[in-house]
C-alpha cells in the first residue's frame, strides 16, 4: 500500500511542472502576449490621473533599476580589467 502512495505522489509532482515551459517556443511567446493584453491592457476610458501618476512612478523606477543594473555591470568590468592588469603584472615578475 506504501508503494502505491509514493508512485502517485510521484506522478503528481510530474504533472505540477509549469505546462508553458513545455509548450514550443512560438506558442509560450503567444501565451505570454494574450496574458499581457488580458491582464495589462488598460481601456482608455480608465487612463485617468491616477493611472497616469502610476505610469509616471513605474517608469522612473524601471529607469532607475535600469541606471543602476548598468552601474553594476560597469563596476565589474572596471574590477575584471584591473585585475587582469595585475595578473599580467604578476606573470611578468615570474
Amino acid at each position: 500500500m506504501r508503494k502505491d502512495n509514493t508512485q502517485a505522489k510521484r506522478v503528481t509532482r510530474r504533472r505540477s511542472g509549469r505546462v508553458a515551459a513545455s509548450l514550443p517556443l512560438r506558442l509560450r511567446l503567444i501565451s505570454s502576449l494574450l496574458y499581457f493584453l488580458v491582464f495589462h491592457f488598460v481601456p482608455a476610458e480608465l487612463k485617468d490621473d491616477k493611472y497616469w501618476a502610476r505610469r509616471r512612478k513605474n517608469n522612473l523606477a524601471a529607469k532607475r533599476s535600469r541606471d543602476a543594473r548598468r552601474l553594476k555591470e560597469n563596476q565589474i568590468a572596471m574590477r575584471a580589467n584591473f585585475l587582469e592588469k595585475e595578473v599580467r603584472e604578476k606573470e611578468r615578475e615570474f
